[in-house]
């Protein structure tokens, strides 16, 4: 008899413990909806966006349309291996004269290898580029300073290699 009591104490402490788990779990799905478990948030989203579209721009021959996805403003920094452009307009002006033409534009592709979220204002993106020209295939790197102003996720620093 303590043989049966024991086996009906054993199954019951299963069975116990198998609803305790659900029960966890289904509190835990309720507190925590799914969308936290989505592979990027709706601010990687947004920047993934200002990227696509400034891909989009450039392969249009489309310059001013590329710099929408950067701040318009005077402390806009541009880092390369000549040196720091402070501002939009001087960034703007480096574009127009080493792209002068589509076919100096070639067709871009950037690809994203991470995005680390600094704080609740700054996003940090690192990835490569490459161009497809004609004569040429240049490629490198690039990190992106992204900043949320007037609730618009630009580009404040890009380094790019």
């Amino acid at each position: 008899m303590d043989n049966l009591n024991l086996e009906k104490s054993f199954a019951f402490s299963k069975l116990n413990n198998f609803f305790n788990i659900g029960v966890f779990c289904f509190i835990f799905l309720m507190l925590f909806p799914t969308s936290i478990f989505a592979k990027k948030n709706k601010d990687e989203q947004k920047i993934i966006q200002v990227i696509q579209q400034q891909q989009t721009a450039w392969n249009n021959g489309d310059l001013i349309g590329f710099m929408q996805g950067y701040w318009h403003h005077d402390s806009l920094q541009f880092i390369t291996f000549k040196g720091i452009i402070n501002g939009w307009e001087k960034m703007l002006n480096r574009y127009q004269i080493n792209y002068p033409d589509k076919a100096t534009m070639g067709k871009l592709e950037m690809k994203i290898v991470k995005i680390e979220k600094l704080n609740r204002h700054y996003y940090l993106v690192i990835g490569n580029w490459k161009l497809q020209r004609e004569k040429d295939a240049p490629s490198g790197y690039f990190s992106l300073l992204f900043k949320k102003i007037n609730q618009k996720w630009l580009i404040v620093k890009d380094h790019t290699s």
